[in-house]
């Protein structure tokens, strides 16, 4: 009987040690058979410069110098013709259409002698923001139409630029169709 007894109070002990070694290994470890991992999800937006003309023609239609004075003078800016017969158009407009601000640069196939011709001729522009251009705003007067100058050094995004035209036609202008391209670049400021 006493051998009895010891045998219970061993295999009592072996389960209670058993049960104790249980709980800890599961708070230790976990329960066997789980198992957990990570994973990411990684996006990267790449800076797109953009700019593209909004409204994009300017046609001043046909017309003629009146007699007097010797020239016309034609102006975008606030739809005039004095001492002629064109129509005035409302200019172009340059809208950033990118997801980054731009410095922008205006430039012209023509200048006023291939575009107009005739003596006195003049082809000028002139560059309104309304407030987009946080930066150095560039052709904020009158400047003869030559090379690629600088119209603002920071347009916002989806700001826009309006760009007006005066025109100087002189009487002596050959007569015909003529054509200038205005081309508008934009690049991310850094």
């Amino acid at each position: 009987m006493k051998g009895s007894k010891l045998l219970m109070v061993l295999a009592v002990l072996a389960v209670v040690v058993t049960l104790v070694t249980l709980v800890v290994t599961v708070n230790k470890f976990g329960i066997t058979g789980k198992a957990t991992d990570t994973g990411t999800a990684n996006l990267t937006i790449d800076a797109a410069a953009s700019i593209s003309f909004t409204d994009d023609a300017c046609d001043f239609g046909s017309g003629a110098v009146n007699e007097d004075p010797t020239f016309a003078v034609v102006y975008t800016g606030n739809t005039s013709t004095d001492n002629g017969t064109w129509t005035a158009c409302d200019g172009l407009t340059m809208k950033n259409d990118g997801n980054v601000n731009l410095t922008v640069t205006v430039g012209s196939d023509v200048s006023a002698a291939t575009f107009i011709g005739g003596t006195g001729s003049s082809f000028q522009w002139i560059a309104a923001d309304g407030g987009d251009c946080v930066g150095t705003a560039g052709l904020t007067t009158l400047t003869e139409i030559s090379g690629t100058p600088n119209v603002c050094n920071n347009l916002t995004q989806a700001g826009t630029i309006d760009l007006d035209f005066a025109l100087v036609i002189p009487e002596d202008a050959p007569p015909g169709s003529t054509g200038a391209v205005i081309t508008a670049t934009g690049t991310a400021v850094s």
